[in-house]
């Protein structure tokens, strides 16, 4: 149960930093940097990695 909270915390910062991004597109016309980039990747594993978990641990 807890990796799936995990992973909503994870999602939610998934969520922020993609709004973040956008904002910064349509406001000043400067994209993501390489560092928000893995960032994104790095926090999307960690979301398909905690669901996974969680989800395996609730099947028995």
């Amino acid at each position: 149960m807890l990796n799936i909270l995990f992973a909503f915390f994870l999602f939610g910062m998934l969520c922020v930093l993609c709004a973040k991004g956008i904002y910064r597109v349509y406001k000043y016309q400067q994209g993501f940097t390489a560092k928000e980039y893995a960032l994104l990747v790095a926090l999307f594993i960690g979301v398909m990695a905690a669901i996974h978990m969680g989800m395996s641990k609730l099947n028995g």
